[in-house]
Formats: C-alpha cells, sequence, structure tokens
C-alpha cells in the first residue's frame, strides 16, 4: 500500500482532495435540506394561518374606526329620510306639526311610541289615549322628562298639521276624524273605532267622493270596470311580465290566454269594508279596518293624477286584494289600470305617477300595454287591399294606379266629395306633431291611445305600531 501511495502520490492527492470535498458537499446538501424543509413547514404554517384568516373578520384599524361609525350614522340617517318616502303622505305634515313644537317627527315618534307601548296594555279607547297622551305634555324618559309642549301650542301644531294632512287626501278632515289620521301618522293604523257602520260609511263616502271628482267635477268618462277586484300576477323579475292579448284580434276573452271577462260597476261594500272576502280574495287573509282605508286612499290619489294629466275616460280601476303583498320590510298594494285619452295625456298620467315620490307615495308601474283608439293607417290599408266592403249603404271603392284619383265617398266615413291621390292618403295617413319637448306621433287624424298597465303602490310598514 506504502509502496502504491509513493508511486502514486499525485493521484491519492487528487483522490483525498476529492473525498473531502464530496464529504463537505455531502454535509451542506444535508444542511440545505435541513433548512429547506423548515421552510417548507413555514410555508405551509403560513398558508394555513391565511386560510384561518380569510374565514375570520380582520379586526378593524383602530384609524379607521371612526370613520365607520361616522358612515353608519350617515346610513342611519339617510334610511330614515327615505323610507318615508314609501306610502307616508301625511309626513310633511308630521314635519310641520313637530317643528311648531321644536321637535323632529322622529323624536315626536318615538316620544309617543314609549307612551303606546304602556298605555294599549289599558285597552283604553283611542280618544282616551289620545288625550292621555297630550295631557302627559312628552315627559318621557327619551328626553330627559322635560316639558315638550303646552296645550296651546299643541292646539296651533294640530291646525297646521291638520291644514298640510288635507292636500293630501279627498276625504274631509274635520274634529271627528282629525285624531285618528294624527295617530296614523305617528305609526298607529286607524280603526274607525271598531266599528263596521262607520267603515262602511266611509267607503262609500270616498267611493262617491271619487266619482265625483271625476266624472263631476272634471268630465272625465268612467263606462269601464271600476272598484272591483281581479286577479293580477305578480311581477318579481323580468320573466314575469305577461304579454297582454292585442286588442284587434277580438273581444277581450276571444283569444288563448286572455284576461276573463269581469262585471262592471261599483264594489260591494260589504266585502270592501272587511266583511265577507270579495271575489278571489283569500279567506285565510283578513282584511282590517286599516286596509280598506289605505285601499281608498290609494283609489282617490290614483283619481287625483287622472285628473291632473287631463284623462277622458277611465276604462278600468281594479284591484288585486286590500291585503297586499309582503316584500322585504315593505308591502305592495297591487291595482289594474286602463285609461284613455291623447299620448301627451298618457305621458304626463305616467310622469305624473313616477314623480308622485315627491308627495311621499312610490308608483311602480308594469305590464304597460298602449294601443291607438282609431287606427285610421290601418284602416286605409284595408280599403286599399280591398277589405273593407260595404259601409253604412254606400260601397267603398279605390282606384290607385298611375296616381288616378281615390273615391271614398264616405266609405271610411271622411265626409269627403270627390277623391284623393295617393301622396294625399300617405299626407292624412300619419304626420309627427311637435308638441312641447318630445315629437308627438299622430297616427292618422286622431292620436287618441288605450293605455293599459299594472300599478303596485309601496308602503313601508316597518314602524308600524301594534
Amino acid at each position: 500500500m506504502n509502496r502504491f501511495i509513493k508511486k502514486n502520490m499525485f493521484l491519492v492527492g487528487v483522490l483525498g482532495i476529492s473525498a473531502l470535498g464530496v464529504l463537505v458537499l455531502l454535509v451542506l446538501s444535508i444542511w440545505q435540506y435541513i433548512v429547506m424543509s423548515a421552510y417548507i413547514h413555514n410555508t405551509e404554517d403560513m398558508k394555513s394561518d391565511i386560510d384561518k384568516l380569510q374565514r375570520q373578520k380582520p379586526p378593524a384599524d383602530e384609524r379607521n374606526i371612526p370613520l365607520v361609525q361616522e358612515d353608519i350614522a350617515g346610513y342611519d340617517k339617510a334610511m330614515v329620510r327615505l323610507k318615508n318616502y314609501f306610502g307616508h303622505p301625511l309626513y310633511p305634515a308630521l314635519q310641520k306639526f313637530a317643528a311648531k313644537l321644536n321637535l323632529t317627527p322622529e323624536q315626536l315618534k318615538e316620544n309617543f311610541k314609549e307612551f303606546w307601548e304602556k298605555e294599549k296594555e289599558s285597552q283604553s279607547p283611542r280618544e282616551l289615549s289620545y288625550r292621555h297622551y297630550v295631557a302627559t305634555l312628552g315627559k318621557g324618559k327619551d328626553l330627559q322628562g322635560k316639558q315638550l309642549w303646552t296645550a296651546e301650542a299643541w292646539e296651533e301644531a294640530m291646525e297646521d298639521f291638520v291644514a298640510d294632512a288635507q292636500k293630501t287626501t279627498i276625504e274631509e278632515i274635520g274634529p271627528l276624524n282629525r285624531e285618528e289620521i294624527f295617530l296614523s301618522s305617528l305609526g298607529l293604523p286607524r280603526n274607525m273605532g271598531k266599528s263596521q257602520a262607520r267603515l262602511d260609511a266611509f267607503a262609500r263616502d270616498m267611493q262617491n267622493k271619487v266619482i265625483d271628482l271625476l266624472t263631476g267635477k272634471n268630465e272625465i268618462t268612467m263606462m269601464g270596470v271600476y272598484f272591483t277586484q281581479r286577479d293580477i300576477p305578480e311581477v318579481r323579475t323580468n320573466l314575469d311580465f305577461v304579454d297582454l292579448p292585442d286588442g284587434r284580434k277580438g273581444k277581450e276573452g276571444d283569444e288563448p290566454g286572455a284576461a276573463p271577462s269581469r262585471n262592471s260597476g261599483v264594489a260591494d261594500m260589504s266585502a270592501m269594508a272587511g266583511g265577507a272576502p270579495g271575489e278571489g280574495q283569500s279567506e285565510e287573509k283578513t282584511i282590517e279596518p286599516a286596509d280598506v282605508i289605505l285601499h281608498w286612499n290609494i283609489i282617490s290619489d290614483l283619481a287625483r293624477h287622472f285628473v291632473k294629466a287631463k284623462i277622458d275616460s277611465v276604462e278600468e280601476l281594479s284591484y288585486k286584494d286590500m291585503t297586499g303583498r309582503e316584500d322585504k320590510g315593505c308591502k305592495l298594494y297591487t291595482y289594474s289600470v286602463s285609461v284613455v285619452g291623447s299620448e301627451s295625456d298618457v305621458r304626463n298620467l305616467f310622469n305624473s305617477l313616477s314623480d308622485a315620490y315627491k308627495q311621499h307615495r312610490v308608483y311602480l308601474i308594469r305590464n304597460l300595454s298602449i294601443a291607438k283608439q282609431e287606427d285610421q293607417v290601418q284602416d286605409i290599408i284595408d280599403v286599399a287591399q280591398g277589405i273593407l266592403g260595404k259601409k253604412g249603404e254606400e260601397n267603398t271603392t279605390l282606384k290607385v294606379q298611375n296616381d288616378s284619383p281615390v273615391n271614398f265617398n264616405g266609405g271610411m266615413g271622411m265626409g269627403m266629395e270627390g277623391g284623393m291621390d295617393a301622396k294625399q292618403i300617405a299626407a292624412q295617413a300619419s304626420y309627427f306633431k311637435e308638441e312641447g319637448k318630445y315629437p308627438e306621433c299622430v297616427a292618422g287624424r286622431s292620436n287618441i291611445i288605450t293605455a293599459s298597465f299594472v300599478v303596485d303602490y309601496v308602503v313601508y310598514n316597518g314602524d308600524t305600531l301594534k
């Protein structure tokens, strides 16, 4: 061995250095493996921690806490302001009332709510409860027991309330009902003293007032279906919209899918006032007096919009039911309406309903169908195609060849002597008339249309007292 080493000293040196290098590399590899394993383990731990943090609500940064609290307070104020636009037309009157007492409507409502939660256990008549509340002078714990008003200030504020509230309804507000109407603005539903006779009288009176407002004072014709109940499909998404039958195809009910015919006339007062359910009314739902009162307030408000838009005729004004349907803290009351008027009048009606939120009422219009009341263009086309034959006692003749005259001779009721050429027919058939901001399309000699639609009246009922 020694001899071999002596003869191959260089080789032995190289092998020794190589062995030492391998040993060093082995040690380094083992060390790096240990370090790498530690990193892998730490990475897995961090992934696990990240997953846990993603499942948890991250703690708020202390610097953002005041900003978040300010946002929450702002949203609360906005919600209080916005919810009063949904079916609370008495809110502006309540604002004036509260301002007279140097309060906000919300403070007054909270003060009354505290009083009512204690008072309702005694089951006293509302008239006595109202007088008791006025006598408390507002000494509630929410305002540190301070006296908020005097009897004289309350009466002055009530006069302002009645004057403003009267603008929102055709119901006459007087000494017999002003207290109940005022309490309803504080969230306590009206009940007509739990008297069925009073409720029946109210419904009859409101119906007569609506009819007189439309037909008596404003000469709006009512020759169709009104104040009756009918089944109206609900619409929650775009897929729920229903196409109405084409009026040119025949009478209602002649086509598949047409709405069933209904009897016209006024409604049965016993059913409307909460007695026997009306046709189609679910017996499982109890009609409360407040439902009937709200129903007639909606009807009367719609009538006021008809008058404002100067509609010519009301063909239908019917309702789905009086109890409405719940939807995310609100109640929706559904009505079916059909009116006749000029294009501009119908447009004014829709604009008026859309702007009703300014009076703290919200209407959602859907299933709109519009049709010409008299389509002279189609009549001219029918004459040209020889479809129209005998009109009265005379035959309609048409000769349109090389701009030859066309002889109507009363065949279409135009009252023309002689004839018209093709260009004159086209001029009679269609034109555009500038009317205000928008050009009004007038087909033929008449621009009277029938507009049929379904409207939902939305009420926020989250602050209603029991």
